[in-house]
């Protein structure tokens, strides 16, 4: 008999713990890097509690700089910023594991027969006290989701107690069709595992978890996907204050994080009306998400009357036009979704080019409606893909086209949006794949993704490492070299630091920075 306990689904927190420290025990050495400086070791706000006290209420997301205040009274120096990063990321890994665990068991398969369970004692359809099922289905889907009904690990119960999927594994009779269906069932246990095992140790999240100041996106993740557990687990339940306590107040955490946490009520919606495919989910959904929905109308009256806030959207506003800033968005949603698929050319410092017309992205144009097109093709057949693409896409474009911004695209945007991404991959390879081939795909998968991890984190171990890297990548960014040739000038290397800035000048003669630090050197004796 297998030992239970050297089974990774069902003890996976050591196996996750063991994913995060291999792929991102190299963090450690990374240095300070890019914003890094301005919104941590040159600022003074974040030097004392005494400061951020005196902050409060004026500047921008106050629990992002109460974390770095945090970590820099505690005197660690930057090795305590890169630990408290992992753990932020651990727990993300965790809560992306159970929202799997949640989903999966709790969504209903389209084109399945649903009928009450039943106990019957016939020996031709399994053993005595065994459940069965009546089945129409054809779905390839349904032996995975009805080996859930029977003898499934600790998750959640369905929604609708007392039914499950239909499935024809067991009117098989014999032994072949109940170990074909046992074996159906393993590899579905797994499926949350391995999502949030791919989500642990994929190199786009980097920029989120090496990089310092990227914990903006991740801190504001880990209380992103909180409330979203809760509130699963409060429809679940039916928990009141789970739904309307602890929800919100999750909610008004990540916006105190991140401004960009305002999707999160939108986020709620797709959950709901993806696990409750039936008449009047609209409805039900906006009963259960209220205190969301006011703290959505609270949180923009806030930033409204900010005047931070204010003049930040107020730049944006004058940034681009709202057809430039869409073609320039689909862009960028089609450059974010390859690095998620193909990550070998990770950038700090992505040169996308700032569209003017809708006629200048026809080809991203062309992908985005496909992926939309795909989406709602699979909203109720394979409702675990339409869910990740819906979810794609609502973290990846519609914020930025009423807020445009000087940064098109970083990777860091992908840490929240792709997490359904790899529970789609997952159930997808489970489905194809047989139990030999799933477990090598698994492996391979992992061990590839995990290696540029640890290639991509060796990249910022310091400036030059980094911004050598970038220079490779973005070779006609101005802004890159500028910072490159900073980096040679603070080593010492005169020679290399004004190349750079010639270059940068050459790309840009606008570029204040670069003709700054140019006539600096020329002054120096």
């Amino acid at each position: 008999m297998r030992d239970n306990c050297a089974d990774p689904a069902r003890h996976p927190l050591p196996w996750l713990a063991l994913a995060v420290l291999l792929a991102y025990l190299n963090a450690f050495s990374g240095s300070f890097q890019f914003d890094d400086y301005k919104v941590i070791v040159d600022n003074p706000a974040v030097h004392s509690w005494d400061a951020w006290f005196a902050e409060l209420g004026h500047g921008i997301r106050p629990l992002l700089k109460f974390s770095y205040t945090f970590d820099w009274t505690l005197g660690l120096g930057i090795a305590g910023f890169h630990l408290t990063n992992l753990l932020i990321h651990l727990t993300n890994v965790w809560l992306v594991l159970r929202l799997c665990e949640t989903f999966i068991p709790n969504n209903p398969l389209a084109n399945s027969t649903r009928l009450p369970l039943c106990k019957r004692g016939r020996a031709c359809e399994g053993a005595e006290g065994d459940f069965c099922f009546r089945a129409t289905s054809k779905s390839p889907l349904t032996p995975l989701f009805a080996s859930w009904a029977t003898n499934r690990p600790s998750l959640p119960t369905p929604i609708q107690r007392g039914e499950y999927p239909a499935t024809t594994q067991f009117m098989a009779n014999g032994q072949s069709g109940f170990i074909e269906q046992q074996l159906l069932r393993e590899r579905l246990r797994a499926v949350p595992l391995f999502a949030a095992l791919l989500f642990a140790v994929h190199p786009a999240h980097t920029e989120a978890v090496t990089y310092i100041c990227g914990r903006s996106a991740s801190l504001m993740t880990l209380f992103y996907l909180g409330g979203l557990l809760a509130y699963a687990e409060g429809r679940t339940r039916e928990n009141s204050f789970m739904l309307y306590m602890t929800t919100p107040l999750l909610f008004v955490l990540a916006l105190s994080v991140k401004e960009t946490a305002v999707t999160f009520p939108l986020a709620l919606l797709i959950w709901e009306l993806c696990l409750r495919k039936r008449r009047g989910a609209w409805k039900t959904a906006f009963k259960a998400q209220w205190t969301s929905w006011a703290v959505l109308l609270c949180g923009a009256l806030y930033f409204l009357f900010n005047d931070s806030y204010l003049s930040q959207m107020e730049r944006s506003a004058e940034f681009n036009a709202p057809q430039g800033n869409l073609a320039t968005q689909l862009t960028a949603f089609a450059w974010l979704m390859r690095q998620w698929a193909l990550p070998l050319w990770l950038n700090i410092d992505p040169d996308l080019p700032l569209l003017r017309d809708l006629s200048e992205s026809l080809l991203p144009l062309v992908f985005f409606g496909s992926i939309f097109a795909l989406m709602l093709a699979c909203w109720r057949k394979r409702p675990w893909l339409g869910f990740a693409l819906a979810w794609a896409i609502l973290h990846l474009l519609p914020l930025h086209l009423f807020l445009p911004r000087l940064d098109i695209a970083n990777e860091r945007q992908l840490y929240l949006a792709g997490w359904p991404l790899f529970l789609a991959l997952a159930a997808e390879l489970a489905l194809r794949l047989d139990a030999r081939s799933f477990r090598i795909a698994c492996i391979a998968l992992l061990f590839a993704l995990g290696s540029l991890t640890l290639l991509r984190n060796q990249v910022y171990v310091d400036e030059i490492a980094l911004w050598e890297d970038t220079a490779r990548k973005s070779p006609h960014k101005a802004r890159v070299h500028n910072n490159l040739g900073y980096a040679y000038k603070l080593a010492g290397r005169t020679g290399d630091a004004r190349r750079e800035f010639i270059l940068a000048l050459r790309l840009d003669p606008k570029h204040a920075k670069a003709r700054h630090n140019i006539d600096q050197m020329e002054k120096a004796p």
